[in-house]
């Protein structure tokens, strides 16, 4: 209960005064805190915080940028539009843990190797940065996240320079993502879909450090050089990681053959073709609408993130020529015989839409997920086969006159 005390009168000063009017002791340790991906889909990261332990005046707090609030007005229209608000919160250390350990998550401390000039300018920051005017920022998934601030409130605070020397190797957002996400799961898939060109340009080294495991990687080999004659070159990060929580649990293994995306829209694929040998039926058109409708939707996802949503790395995607929201129009049309010309024509249109990305893809001019393969060639199987209602239509009009 002391501590708890301790802990809330040490908030309600720097509420109170503003920023950092508390004196930290020589003894005072600042930390990159980074937590190891869970199994949810909003963890799937893993996070980074950073934490300033004082034992000699008793105070251990962790500085999260990750918080979130669901009872957020407007949340979910928000967060879709990519207008999330995040905020930083300030809380006593021992509480920060627990969830980890829940979780099964690896947590690593790294001790930053501040002189005392240095660790005082980010003690300062993190507290202005708490100011209730100050807390909430728009969080940006790749540009302005829990692990980049930690790192520019660092590099901000040091008399030099910081320089990365970890040999990694630069690849593009999508391959990022897709370590942490899986190659050959449906998460992936999506991701995929709603990802634009933007995704496959390569991150630059600082844009990698959107990962808190990069930027843990990173630092570790950093070294922070003054901006003095002498030139002095010292280690950003103490030499050893110190293990908080030791986890055990990994992130999900690829899904069975079975139930990944490619074999189960292979079966859709297969069932669509043999539906071209089948007479229409009421059965059959309620396939098409299915499929239709689906592939409407998410077409209108994919054109509302490219045009609207603030989202990073969802701009200029060429899947919407395929994933085309036209398709709605066919899955209401295809129930109407008086539509059967103009139902014909759209067919057609989409057909060579989606012959022309198939071309794309198969000649590797732009990057294709394989389980977008047999979701196409469901597409072009029942788009074709309503190509011959234009004939017959016509010779029905023919016959009339």
């Amino acid at each position: 209960m002391k501590r708890l005390s301790l802990f809330f009168f040490v908030l309600l000063a720097v509420q109170m005064a503003g920023a950092a009017p508390l004196a930290f002791s020589d003894s005072t340790v600042v930390s990159l805190i980074t937590c190891s991906p869970g199994q949810e889909v909003y963890a799937r990261f893993g996070h980074t915080a950073v934490r300033v332990n004082d034992p000699v005046n008793r105070i251990d707090l962790v500085f999260n940028y990750g918080i979130f609030d669901f009872s957020t007005n407007n949340f979910y229209v928000k967060f879709i539009k990519g207008e999330t608000d995040y905020k930083l919160a300030a809380y006593d250390f021992v509480y920060f843990l627990p969830e980890y350990e829940e979780r099964g998550s690896w947590v690593w401390e790294q001790r930053l190797n501040l002189n005392g000039a240095e660790k005082a300018r980010l003690i300062e920051a993190l507290f202005l940065n708490y100011r209730p005017e100050n807390r909430v920022y728009r969080y940006n998934f790749v540009f302005d996240n829990c692990s980049t601030r930690p790192r520019d409130k660092l590099e901000a605070a040091l008399d030099g320079r910081m320089e990365y020397r970890a040999q990694s190797q630069p690849q593009p957002f999508r391959r990022w993502v897709g370590e942490y996400v899986g190659t050959r799961t449906w998460l992936k898939f999506g991701i995929d879909m709603i990802f634009g060109d933007e995704a496959d340009r390569p991150a630059t080294r600082a844009e990698s450090m959107f990962l808190p495991e990069v930027l843990m990687r990173e630092l570790a080999q950093a070294e922070v050089v003054t901006m003095t004659d002498s030139g002095e070159v010292r280690r950003a990060v103490a030499p050893s990681c110190v293990p908080l929580v030791q986890g055990g649990a990994q992130m999900s293994a690829e899904p069975s053959w079975w139930v990944r995306p490619f074999s189960v829209l292979m079966v859709l694929a297969l069932l669509a073709l043999v539906l071209c040998f089948v007479h229409f039926s009421a059965a059959v058109r309620l396939f098409d609408t299915v499929l239709f409708v689906l592939v409407a939707l998410i077409g209108c996802i994919v054109f509302f993130l490219d045009h609207i949503s603030l989202h990073p790395l969802v701009g200029d995607n060429v899947n919407i020529f395929w994933l085309n929201p036209l398709f709605l129009l066919l899955a209401v049309g295809g129930w109407f015989r008086c539509l059967a010309k103009p139902v014909a024509v759209l067919a057609a249109v989409l057909c060579v839409c989606v012959v022309v990305m198939f071309v794309v893809y198969a000649l590797g001019m732009h990057y294709s997920n394989p389980a977008y393969y047999p979701l196409m060639a469901a597409l072009l199987f029942r788009t074709a086969s309503y190509m011959p209602l234009f004939q017959t239509a016509r010779a029905k009009e023919t016959k009339n006159q």
